[in-house]
Order: C-alpha cells, then sequence, then structure tokens
C-alpha cells in the first residue's frame, strides 16, 4: 500500500521534479538533520523515562534508548507510526505500568505536536484545522478513558497503574515533549535548507505538523507514501510546488532510516532486548 501510494503521489507530483530537488541535497547539512533527529530520540526516551519513574517503575536512561530505537526499526515494519510501541511494550516486560508508559508517552507527544500546531499558528502558519480536531478529539477520548480508570472501583492492574500516577507528574514529560516538538520542527528546517527550498519557515512547520499527524494513521507501513502525499497537499495549497515537499518528506524518511537500521541491529544482537527484564 505504502508504496503504491508513494508511486503515485511522485507521479502526481513529477518524479524528475523530485530527484532533481533531491540531487542537490546538501550531504552536511543531512548529516545535521540526522543528528538532531537522533537527539529527538533520546530526549523522547528521556520523556519515556520520567513517565515511567512517576509510575514506580523506573528503567536505565540507556535501555529506554535502545528500546525507542528497536521501536522505530519496528515502525518500519507495521502500519502507522505506532507500530513499534507494542514492540517496546513487549521489550519493556514491566507488565501494566510498561505498557500505561507508552500509551502516555504516545500521549503527551500527541498533545505537545498540538501545542505546537497552536502557536504556529498564532504566528501566520496554515495549519489544517482538521488534523487539529482530529488530534484533540483522540486527546479528549484518552483523557477521558484515564479520568475513568482513576475514579473507578475496578482492581485491574492498569487501574491500579493510572490511579498510582499524580497528575503533576506528567507536566517534566509535557515539558521535555514540547522541546522534542521544536526540535523535530528544526529538523525540517535543516532538510528544506539542504534542498535550498525557498518555503517560509512558518510553511515548513505547518508541513512537519500535518505530515507527523498523518503519517500515525495506520495506512501504509511506516507511513510511507502518506507523508509524502500529506506533504505535496501542504505545500500545493500554499502555492509552492509539491515535488519539493515529496523531496524534504523523503530526506526525512533517509534520515529516519539510518536510526531505525541502529535500532534493528541493537535488537539483533542485544539478547537482552529481547528477553523481560529484571525489576
Amino acid at each position: 500500500m505504502g508504496l503504491t501510494l508513494l508511486a503515485l503521489v511522485l507521479w502526481k507530483a513529477n518524479a524528475q521534479s523530485v530527484w532533481r530537488s533531491l540531487s542537490t541535497l546538501d550531504a552536511r547539512l543531512f548529516a545535521l538533520a540526522a543528528l538532531l533527529y537522533g537527539a529527538c530520540q533520546l530526549l523522547s526516551s528521556l520523556r519515556w523515562g520520567l513517565i515511567l519513574r512517576a509510575l514506580g517503575a523506573p528503567v536505565r536512561p540507556r535501555r529506554l534508548f535502545a528500546l525507542y530505537l528497536v521501536g522505530m526499526f519496528f515502525n518500519q515494519l507495521l502500519p502507522g507510526s505506532i507500530g513499534g510501541d507494542v514492540v517496546k511494550m513487549v521489550a519493556l516486560a514491566r507488565g501494566a505500568a510498561g505498557g500505561v508508559s507508552v500509551v502516555l508517552d504516545r500521549l503527551v507527544g500527541l498533545a505537545a505536536l498540538l501545542a505546537l500546531a497552536a502557536a504556529a499558528a498564532l504566528f501566520g502558519a496554515r495549519v489544517d484545522p482538521r488534523l487539529g480536531v482530529l488530534g484533540a478529539a483522540v486527546l479528549l477520548a484518552a483523557a477521558i478513558a484515564f479520568a475513568a480508570l482513576r475514579v473507578s472501583a475496578g482492581r485491574s492492574r492498569i487501574a491500579q497503574a493510572v490511579k498510582a500516577l499524580p497528575p503533576r507528574a506528567l507536566a517534566a514529560p509535557l515539558a521535555v515533549g514540547a522541546a522534542v516538538q521544536v526540535l523535530n520542527a528544526a529538523v525540517y528546517l535543516i532538510l528544506a535548507s539542504a534542498l535550498a527550498l525557498p518555503a517560509p519557515l512558518s510553511l515548513v512547520v505547518a508541513l512537519y505538523i500535518a505530515v507527523t499527524l498523518a503519517a500515525a494513521v495506520p495506512v501504509s507501513l511506516g507511513g510511507l507514501g502518506v507523508r509524502e502525499a500529506m506533504g505535496a497537499f501542504v505545500f500545493q495549497q500554499a502555492g509552492f510546488p509539491p515535488a519539493q515537499a515529496v523531496a524534504m518528506a523523503l530526506a526525512w524518511t533517509a534520515s529516519a532510516t539510518l536510526w531505525a537500521l541502529c535500532g534493528g541491529a541493537l535488537f539483533a544482537l542485544l539478547q537482552s532486548l529481547r528477553e523481560p527484564a529484571r525489576p
């Protein structure tokens, strides 16, 4: 599905124009973007660690970073950008607390992304409100579910893990999540510079928000094709050549794949990531 959608996007955007844009890629700026993207994953793993600590299930930061990269690897093999979350839950082996932590980590990241979208809109970025509504609806549904678990009389392990989490403990993960989203947007801005794209900062940030939300929908493996299609739509709506957006999305995919391959190597080489961890 992903390759079919990508082929359709390349055909509509003119594959030759996409290739011309990619052929101008500045290797040094691409390397900088890839390194910054890796730093974003490190920060994301620290955010996850803060949530686990608040749930009373602390894990060493080095192990969490390794699991984050493993999750990235499986995100490339499973539909959407959340397929690796299931792998992280299983590999973490911390029971209900581990599962709740992965879900909360994803929701905190979404909340930070929506906050960035709101801030970007205030500064003139043309963010599709339908994406914001969809993201807000997911957050609202999750908030209702967690609130119901906190007040319920249930004694399930998931309910007990949620009840043990003080709401104020999410303040630090939210702050880290905001930093992650800003740095992720910076990755796209660096890639735009690497491709010498004339797009304004606000448009690139709007593209980042749109493609990140769209790629989470489990339509294709790793969001391939979905990300490029949404990027082309955002650029075309703003009067810019869609081929430039497709080239930027493909450059981002290349940088993410480098780190995902590191995760695959870790999963293959480190037996400790595949065996249940002892508390």
